[in-house]
């Protein structure tokens, strides 16, 4: 009972110190209004001249069961004032400083505070169902994408073996890469996986580039001396997109060795996966245009300037996307470009140094 009251009390104090606080002062003023007014009636009656003893003490026996219903309604009110109002006012406020709400100014009485968190509640939900929706849309899509993967890795398998009975090697190679290719992309279904993983892919990539283009790309890597980086799990396919982007841009044109540079590195927070080129670049504009779109605050002139021209394809800025809905927006991409000296994109990711 003693702990109970001693919240309550101080309870009463944190809502002192809230907006809402006038309302309160009004509720009190009208009790001690209709209480003031009671009792002045009371005087008034008991002061009247009555007919006699008998309907003075009747008078009086009334004006006391009055006192009583009232101050049992009084009490009841106040009773229910406080695990009403009082306690809502105080979660009301815990809720404003808890999310930071934008509107928190608006929120003068408790009407319209309850309006405004009754539709951020609203948002939240349409915004759950929404992403619900896209998982399971995605889903669909990833199902719809890998029908039958056997089917295809059989078939390259029966086209390679044709190609070993006809004496055609590089053919051969070529499509063992390629299915070696197609089942990691198709057939793995971890959204994590390591980074020894991911390079070993990169290298089947620029080996059947080097085929289509029939042009020798030169490849090199300059990872951390720790064993243990290897290992650690990264996002599926976020570098990838970042060497097909360099061939597909920034070979045209090229008279010189394409070389392509993967530097990967951490510090106590971060993985950073850097991967540039020595190609025919960007202009300041490109860059800009793309670094806004990276950062997520592109305006609608940036909209209307084709991917083509920037060099930035859809693929960069959807794996952008899904390292930021993993990890936040502190981590994500960075671009840099000079004009005819070449690229560098900048991953960065979280790093745990125990990670399992």
């Amino acid at each position: 009972m003693r702990e109970q009251f001693i919240k309550s009390k101080k309870n009463i104090q944190m809502f002192c110190n809230t907006q809402y606080y006038n309302d309160f002062l009004k509720n009190i003023g009208l009790t001690v209004f209709l209480w003031i007014f009671f009792l002045i009636s009371a005087f008034l009656l008991i002061k009247a001249p009555a007919g006699s003893l008998r309907q003075h003490t009747m008078i009086i026996l009334w004006l006391l069961i009055g006192l009583l219903v009232f101050a049992v309604f009084t009490v009841t009110y106040w009773i229910r004032y406080y695990h009403t109002v009082i306690t809502a006012a105080l979660k009301i406020e815990n809720i404003k400083k808890k999310y930071s709400l934008i509107d928190a100014e608006k929120m003068t009485n408790y009407v319209s505070s309850l309006n405004i968190i009754l539709d951020l509640i609203d948002s939240s939900l349409e915004k759950e169902y929404s992403n619900r929706l896209l998982q399971k849309q995605a889903e669909l899509d990833a199902m719809q994408s890998q029908i039958n993967p056997h089917f295809l890795y059989n078939t390259l398998d029966t086209i390679r073996g044709y190609a070993v009975m006809e004496d055609a090697p590089l053919t051969s190679d070529m499509v063992e890469v390629l299915s070696r290719l197609f089942r990691y992309m198709i057939s793995q279904k971890n959204e994590l996986v390591t980074l020894r993983q991911e390079l070993s892919t990169l290298h089947d990539y620029i080996k059947i580039q080097e085929y289509r283009i029939n042009q020798h790309i030169v490849f090199m890597q300059n990872i951390a001396p720790d064993l243990q980086i290897m290992n650690y799990r990264i996002p599926k396919l976020i570098i990838q997109p970042f060497i097909e982007n360099a061939i597909k841009h920034g070979i045209k044109g090229l008279s010189k060795d394409f070389v392509i540079t993967l530097n990967i590195h951490n510090t106590q927070s971060r993985l950073v996966i850097s991967i540039s080129d020595n190609g025919s670049g960007m202009t300041p504009e490109q860059l800009r245009t793309l670094n806004q779109k990276l950062a997520g605050n592109e305006t609608d002139s940036v909209h209307t300037v084709k991917d083509k021209k920037t060099g930035s394809g859809i693929a960069l800025t959807n794996v952008n996307s899904r390292i930021k809905l993993l990890y936040g927006d502190s981590f994500g991409v960075v671009a840099y470009s000079t004009l005819g000296k070449g690229s560098e994109f900048q991953i960065s990711l979280p790093y745990y140094q125990n990670q399992e």
